[in-house]
């Protein structure tokens, strides 16, 4: 589980960790904590704004609920180079979910391996785009990170005719 707690604490400062750590500890009034305790210290702590009490249509769960699967259908097509781990979706003032994935050690960085990456953080806005012909509110950091990871690999990898590939993926079209 240690794999798992540093995915979920990946971009947490030292401070941040502390506070997780603090505050999962004192809930439980000073007992051990687990993994669970330390991650509803994480969607308090790190997530708090979708703890807003405020009335949520049901159908955004279902969206939310599909754009989850869309990730996960690929992380099962992309076994060879990932597991899954968990899919959670998290209701507060809006659902969000997570669909959270753990890089098999044995399988080695590839190019086929980042292209897989990419194709994963693009499941989930695209499954909406299958189900609801639009791709929904709530993807834009699915694209962004994928638009990121991209930029990286075609300033990495060298790519014949980048440009054309950066502004592909731009339009609102790709």
């Amino acid at each position: 589980e240690i794999k798992y707690l540093t995915t979920l604490l990946f971009a947490c400062s030292c401070a941040d960790i502390e506070a997780i750590v603090n505050d999962a500890y004192l809930r439980k009034d000073m007992k051990k904590i687990t993994v669970e305790d330390l991650e509803n210290s994480i969607n308090l702590l790190v997530h708090k704004e979708l703890f807003v009490e405020k009335e949520i249509p049901e159908y955004n769960a279902f969206e939310t609920a599909i754009h989850e699967i869309g990730h996960a259908l690929l992380v099962y097509k992309y076994r060879k180079y990932f597991d899954l781990y968990r899919i959670s979706i998290l209701r507060g003032s809006y659902y969000a979910g997570r669909v959270i994935t753990l890089h098999k050690e044995e399988a080695p960085n590839t190019l086929e391996k980042d292209v897989a990456d990419i194709k994963i953080m693009l499941g989930g806005p695209m499954a909406c785009k299958l189900i609801y012909k639009e791709v929904l509110q709530g993807a834009e950091n699915d694209l962004m990170r994928a638009k990121q990871r991209l930029r990286a690999l075609v300033n990495t990898q060298g790519f014949i005719n980048p440009e054309y590939v950066l502004r592909r993926f731009q339009s609102p079209d790709a």
